[in-house]
């Protein structure tokens, strides 16, 4: 009981940040003319098979993508924290990014897909756009395409504004540096630690409808075969009315 009014009180919070920042940004602006960034795609030279992945996968849906070469290190979770890092300081502090890991896998067409990224880069009130995420907690519905939340897992791939550039560094920093120090990755571990963000500093969204997942393989981070998604891709969660209903600003 006390953790979903805890949840539902981030929520609230969370949505006052959203309120905030449209009135600081200015109004939505149509997102058809906005260019998409290319993906960015975390990748180990040595997974051909990944390679071989999500190189299909980009040529399926029409979008371009390049590859960022991944840190290895022994401890893959420390690895996938430092290659995040490594990433978002080495982008332009001024344009939108677009990071995916190698085993992203899409639900959607890239036509909805290029639809529901300019929506989002288009939106003043969102910093953060999670496309393949695990979100245990409730979501709060702002739009057709959006619902705000506090509580997402998995970083397969994500959209970010500059607005929250510095302080994703500053958590994957702090999420290196835990790990490094022997802190169990339920607690450490980057899109772990990243709730910190959502719950205090930074707008988070989850797309409505299920548009990527990670698919079935061999995990280099957790060393063992995976299927994060167990068949399940779509949000299950409750989606909960703080009173809220979509205005001029909340269309996408």
């Amino acid at each position: 009981m006390l953790r979903t009014i805890r949840r539902h009180r981030d929520l609230a919070w969370s949505y006052l940040r959203y309120r905030r920042n449209i009135g600081t940004r200015g109004g939505h602006k149509p997102p058809s003319p906005i260019d998409i960034p290319k993906a960015q795609v975390v990748h180990l030279t040595e997974r051909l098979d990944r390679a071989k992945h999500f190189r299909e996968e980009f040529s399926r849906i029409g979008l371009d993508h390049v590859i960022f070469e991944a840190t290895k290190r022994s401890d893959g979770v420390l690895g996938c924290a430092l290659s995040h890092r490594r990433l978002v300081e080495s982008t332009h502090p001024n344009e939108v990014t677009w990071v995916c890991e190698d085993d992203i896998t899409f639900d959607a067409s890239g036509t909805t897909l290029t639809e529901t990224l300019r929506s989002f880069i288009a939106h003043p009130g969102l910093d953060v756009l999670v496309l393949s995420h695990k979100t245990p907690g409730p979501t709060l519905p702002i739009s057709t395409d959006f619902a705000l939340t506090t509580s997402s897992q998995t970083t397969a791939s994500y959209l970010f504004k500059p607005s929250a550039r510095k302080a994703l560094i500053g958590s994957f920093d702090q999420s290196a540096l835990m790990l490094g120090l022997g802190t169990p990755p339920e607690v450490a571990a980057i899109d772990i630690h990243w709730k910190q963000l959502q719950v205090s500093q930074l707008v988070f969204c989850v797309p409505r409808k299920a548009l990527a997942h990670q698919v079935a393989s061999y995990s280099d981070v957790q060393r063992r075969e995976v299927d994060y998604y167990d068949n399940s891709r779509n949000l299950k969660k409750s989606h909960v009315d703080l009173g809220f209903r979509a205005g001029p600003h909340e269309g996408g």
